[in-house]
């Protein structure tokens, strides 16, 4: 088998190290975001449910902490698997939306139903984008423009038409 360039040699390794860097850093926003929602929600708990006194900071970051988790944790799976195909910024936005919205509504109505409306939130936000942006969605490219980007890059360095 002949020897590759140090390049294409390379190239599995730095591809495996880019994606683990993306995964790290959904992770990371996930967590935040959980993070933050975790801390919503705990006010809005002590709110609604009239908790007299002011809530212990532990509380606060109890929660905060179980829901970064589940974020941290939940984030890359969706994004990998369901969101492949949505821009970043809207596949953490709408179903953070969701959630706080529906959160907010839910512990100010039904409180006991939280459990259970919450991931159905989110889950309707995910499977939305996910209609809204799937690859069969996407338009064709005209003939002139598909034929333009055929073209890839050989292991000498030229241009050669796929």
């Amino acid at each position: 088998m002949p020897e590759l360039s140090g390049a294409v040699q390379d190239r599995p390794q730095s591809s495996l190290v880019t994606r683990l860097k993306i995964t790290g850093t959904l992770a990371a926003i996930g967590g935040v975001c959980g993070a933050v929602a975790g801390g919503a929600l705990t006010y809005l708990g002590h709110v609604v449910t009239g908790y007299p006194g002011p809530v212990e900071l532990g509380i606060y970051l109890g929660n905060a902490g179980i829901m970064a988790v589940i974020g941290g944790t939940v984030a890359p799976f969706l994004a990998w698997s369901v969101l492949r195909t949505v821009p970043l910024w809207r596949a953490i936005a709408e179903p953070s939306a969701a959630a706080l919205g529906v959160g907010m509504l839910t512990m100010s109505f039904a409180p006991s139903l939280f459990g259970v409306v919450e991931p159905i939130a989110i889950l309707g936000a995910i499977l939305r984008l996910r209609r809204e942006f799937r690859e069969s969605a996407r338009p064709e490219l005209p003939p002139d423009q598909a034929r333009a980007r055929s073209f890839r890059l050989h292991r000498s360095g030229t241009c050669k038409r796929r």
